[in-house]
Order: structure tokens, then sequence, then C-alpha cells
């Protein structure tokens, strides 16, 4: 789990099926000692896992990765120089045991991460 150590969530909001987060980066956390020394960017691992700790923190329940679908890393993020995300994320259940996510990371206005895949409940 990354949520705490590794980012902060400084707000949260959300509705039936979607949520909008701003989230603080911990820019001392030892990943950034190896991802890369010098020059800092979050792991692309990273951030799919926060979709997902964000995603169940909204549905209360703990997920588990299935399908990855479509994943696009639009601009490294610097945790340095840009210390705030905004999170939006969506999802929707087309069928039993199904939750289809879709989520987007954004330095102030300017998308840099998208997202797109299934879990499931592990409950």
């Amino acid at each position: 789990m990354l949520k705490d150590s590794f980012y902060t969530i400084l707000e949260m909001t959300s509705e039936a099926s979607s949520l909008k987060a701003s989230l603080q980066l911990h820019e001392d956390h030892q990943i950034y000692q190896g991802h890369f020394p010098g020059q800092p960017v979050v792991p692309g691992v990273c951030l799919m896992e926060m979709v997902k700790e964000l995603t169940a923190l909204a549905m209360k329940k703990t997920l588990e990765l299935q399908k990855a679908d479509n994943i696009k890393f639009l601009q490294p993020i610097d945790p340095h120089d840009t210390p705030i995300l905004q999170a939006e994320i969506s999802y929707r259940f087309p069928d039993v045991g199904v939750i289809r996510v879709s989520g987007i990371f954004l330095k102030d206005t300017t998308p840099c991460f998208k997202f797109s895949g299934i879990f499931r409940s592990v409950e």
C-alpha cells in the first residue's frame, strides 16, 4: 500500500461511480533513490497502484487488478516539480464481479497519466 507513505490524500470527493482527489506526493520516498537517482520520476506501477487504492477506498472494497486495457504515460511526473496531482476516476460494473475503471492524473489541468482496466473485488 502506497497511501500515506508514497502519497497523501489532501482532499477526496466521491459520488456513486466516480471520485476526484488531490494528492500530495512524498518526494523523499525511498522509491526515488532508484527511480531515478538525481532525476526522480514516479514509477508507472505506482501510478497504477494509486488508481487501485483510490478506487478501493471510494468503493470500500479490496480490489485486485485483472487486466490493464490501456495505459498511457503522457509526461513524466517529477515529485519535486509536481508535488500535487489531481486524480479523476470513474468506475462501472458491466458484469457480476467485474469493475471497469478509467482514471486520469493531472498536473494542474494537464493530463500526465491515463489508465483503463478491469478490477475485481477480493472480498
